[in-house]
């Protein structure tokens, strides 16, 4: 019994009415009682356990009735079980018979299948190897296996219908019932999914309805560029082929209100449509470059860069403007080399800009995320099923891809393949313009490593550097000595809002109770999202700076910067900033705070500017570990 209960949660998601018909040649009739009545006749057969009219359509169920759908009942001649008749049932267009099939135990097909099975039951030309069984009418209360069903099935409007049990039983006895579960007929020992009704089938003799059946079969929502998105990338359509489908489902529109339509013109009608349809197929994947995002709205784009050192080991994704059709320097990060792995079907993600292949290897960052490394490794891609979008896989265990844009911005290993962050789109980019990059991207790699190299450099030269104004472990001498005084003087590009008694003024009232914080939140953050700066007015301009700082005294060793770059102008609005390299923020000096010593609260640091100058701007650029909510790009 244990599929009872799924089909009472199963049939809260079906509507109660009449099928869809759309029936080639024949349409359902009257409903049939008498097997006798139906032996050797095209019949309809359908489902008692779906609110909505559910046929038989060989292997499968469908509410479209077409004359794939017409099935026909064999007598077996001289071969009866308990005294009664057996039949074969055969799919009329394939002349096809329901495969037998020998279960044992309390185990259905659907759990077991046969390995020819589509999905649940197969079908076979070998009559001998047909499904051999009595068809006897459903019986209210009996304890006959062979007309037993659950009362539901033949609930007010459904019909009595017919119990298909196998002629031979199982070793144990249970039956095995030709039913319906999950959309499909299969094979189950269990009386509450097993009652078909039989239904007479009809010729049309309406020639523009028989029309309208092969229109709505083929495109049953009609020709619109919604339901067939046409275009270049993998899982579009085809223009060629999307105009033509187009003009010959207008074209068959116009003739189905023709007065004057011939069944001929029906049959050429009905070539042109199914032509049409089956030249509608999508764009595989190919190797070659791609953005790829997911499909949220907005989308997350995909992309790795080794600008943020603590996630440069991982596949991010981005909520950006869309990348250039012709891509620049900045969007080279968000570039992907497609190449085919050994495996059919199966592929390699190496990013352009980084050089560093998607790998099977996960950390936890909140979230299953995946990493890159410089072999990677070759993951499954299959279409979904509306095939406008692919689903990402690691080959070894079918692993999904999720764009985990809360907890992030990984991709992370997430398995629910109709979650839009799971269904991935590509976009083909021209491989020429992708191959002008090149000398770019290997430029910006080196002046990466030329800017590490001096910041380093620079690092070091003034950390060496000692200031009268600023011995370590004592004051600046008076406040008013001090080249900021008041927190006009200050500003930043991500005052964080929701912070209660945290502001610019915390900076320099010599408390440590009192702190200033940038943005943790993205609604906060600069957009699009930038490095998190401080700017002080100095007043006037000056060649060298010392500083004392201090971390938030409840929050010890939580994010606080450690490398900050320094930037100067004489100018606040200049676009045009000296870079004087960076400097380290270090905390070795105590403080004492409600009577309490905080060990290596404070620190100080100098550094001289290549030419004077009036503003200076402290770009954090790295911090110490600790934990946030979300990390933005350059969260301090």
């Amino acid at each position: 019994m244990k599929k009872y209960s799924y089909f009472l949660s199963l049939l809260l998601f079906f509507v109660a009415g009449v099928a869809n018909v759309q029936a080639q040649y024949y349409e359902p009739g009257s409903e049939l009682d008498n097997m006798d009545q139906i032996v050797g006749k095209k019949v309809f057969v359908k489902t008692n356990t779906q609110e909505t009219d559910t046929y038989m359509c060989g292997t499968k169920g469908t509410t479209t009735v077409s004359d794939d759908c017409l099935m026909m009942f064999e007598e077996v001649e001289g071969l009866q079980a308990d005294g009664h008749k057996c039949y074969r049932l055969k799919q009329v267009s394939t002349g096809k018979y329901i495969k037998d099939y020998s279960l044992q135990g309390e185990v259905d097909s659907s759990d077991s299948p046969q390995a020819d099975a589509d999905p649940f039951v197969a079908t076979t030309t070998n009559v001998a190897e047909a499904f051999v069984f009595t068809a006897l009418p459903y019986e209210e209360g009996t304890d006959d296996i062979r007309k037993k069903g659950s009362g539901w099935q033949v609930q007010e409007g459904r019909g009595n219908g017919f119990i298909f049990t196998r002629a031979q039983l199982r070793d144990n006895d249970l039956p095995t019932y030709l039913g319906f579960y999950s959309g499909n007929p299969f094979f189950s020992p269990w009386d509450d999914t097993n009652v078909w009704t039989i239904w007479e089938a009809n010729e049309i003799t309406n020639l523009a309805q028989i029309l309208q059946g092969f229109m709505d079969q083929y495109f049953p929502n009609g020709v619109t560029e919604s339901e067939f998105p046409y275009g270049g990338n993998p899982g579009q359509y085809n223009k060629e082929a999307y105009d033509n489908a187009y003009n010959v489902y207008e074209g068959a529109s116009q003739a189905w209100g023709d007065p004057g339509l011939t069944l001929e013109q029906v049959k050429e009608w009905a070539n042109k449509l199914a032509a049409a349809k089956a030249a509608l197929v999508v764009n595989p994947l190919v190797e070659g470059y791609y953005y790829i995002s997911d499909s949220r709205s907005p989308v997350y784009y995909l992309y790795n860069d080794n600008a943020e050192a603590d996630k440069a080991k991982f596949l991010l994704c981005d909520e950006t403007t869309p990348p250039n059709e012709v891509p620049n320097i900045v969007d080279a990060k968000y570039i992907w080399h497609i190449t085919a792995g050994e495996e059919a079907g199966q592929w390699f993600f190496e990013n352009f800009k980084t050089g560093k292949r998607a790998c099977n290897t996960t950390e936890e960052k909140g979230v299953t995320a995946f990493t890159v490394n410089s072999d990677g490794n070759a993951f499954k891609v299959e279409a979904t099923p509306s095939g406008a979008a692919f689903i990402i896989m690691r080959a070894t265990d079918d692993a999904q891809w999720n764009t985990a844009v809360n907890q992030g911005k990984y991709i992370c290993s997430y398995n629910a393949k109709n979650d839009p962050g799971n269904k991935f789109q590509f976009y083909t980019l021209d491989a020429e313009s992708v191959a002008a990059l090149e000398e770019a991207v290997k430029q910006d790699a080196l002046n990466k490593e030329l800017e590490a190299l001096y910041n380093t450099a620079n690092g070091t030269y003034a950390g060496s550097r000692k200031f009268s104004g600023a011995p370590e472990g004592e004051s600046f001498g008076d406040a008013a000595d001090n080249l900021v005084i008041d927190a006009s003087a200050l500003e930043s590009n991500a005052v964080a809002t929701n912070e209660p008694g945290a502001s610019l003024a915390g900076l320099l009232d010599g408390e440590f109770g009192t702190y200033f914080h940038t943005a943790w939140a993205a609604a906060d953050g600069p957009q699009p999202p930038t490095w998190h700066y401080l700017q002080a007015d100095l007043g006037n301009e000056v060649s060298a700076v010392a500083l004392k700082y201090a971390q938030r005294v409840t929050h010890l060793n939580n994010c606080a910067p450690t490398t900050v770059q320094i930037l100067s102008a004489d100018d606040p609005d200049s676009e045009e900033w000296t870079d004087n390299g960076t400097v380290t923020f270090t905390y070795t000096i105590d403080g004492t705070y409600n009577d309490a010593v905080k060990t290596n609260l404070i620190g100080t640091c100098s550094f001289e500017l290549a030419k004077p100058a009036r503003y200076v701007r402290l770009v954090v650029k790295d911090r110490l570990i600790g934990t946030s909510k979300q990390l933005l790009e350059g969260y301090p």
